[in-house]
C-alpha cells in the first residue's frame, strides 16, 4: 500500500512540476488534444465579474477558456482573456492590426461602448474561448 502511494505521489509531483516549468501549449502537443490531461492543463475557469460581456456572459458566470492556443487564433470576434496591467478581463477583438512594432489586437467589451477599443499585444492573451462573438447573442 505506501508503494502505491509513493507511486502516485511521484506522478503527481512530475505532472505539477511538469505543469509549472513547461508552457501548457508544449504539454498539450505532446500528449494531443483529446486526452484530459492536456483538457486539464489548457483548463481556465475564469469567474465573470460585472457586466461588461453581457449579454454573451452574465456577472457571477464561471467560464472556461482555453489557455493552449497559437497566435493564428487570434482573430476578429474571439472572445479573449487578457491581462491589462496587473488585472485580468475578458473581452472581444475587434481588429487585429499589423503594426511597424509589431501586432496589435483591438479589444473592446460589448456592454461598455463608451470605453472604444484598446490594443493590447498578444503577449497580454492569456486565454481564449472556444466561441466566436456575435452579436445577435
Amino acid at each position: 500500500m505506501k508503494r502505491l502511494f509513493l507511486i502516485i505521489l511521484v506522478i503527481f509531483a512530475v505532472l505539477f512540476a511538469a505543469y509549472k516549468l513547461l508552457p501548457a501549449k508544449k504539454i498539450s502537443d505532446s500528449l494531443g488534444e483529446d486526452n484530459t490531461v492536456s483538457k486539464t492543463l489548457c483548463s481556465n475557469l475564469i469567474k465573470v465579474s460585472g457586466d461588461s460581456m453581457e449579454p454573451f456572459f452574465k456577472n457571477g458566470e464561471i467560464i472556461n477558456f482555453n489557455k493552449c492556443f497559437i497566435i493564428s487564433d487570434l482573430t476578429v470576434n474571439t472572445i479573449v482573456a487578457y491581462r491589462e496591467g496587473e488585472i485580468s478581463k475578458i473581452g472581444v477583438i475587434g481588429e487585429v492590426k499589423e503594426l511597424a512594432t509589431g501586432t496589435s489586437l483591438q479589444i473592446f467589451r460589448p456592454n461598455r461602448p463608451d470605453e472604444g477599443q484598446r490594443g493590447i499585444a498578444p503577449a497580454d492573451i492569456l486565454a481564449v474561448y472556444g466561441v466566436k462573438y456575435s452579436v445577435s447573442q
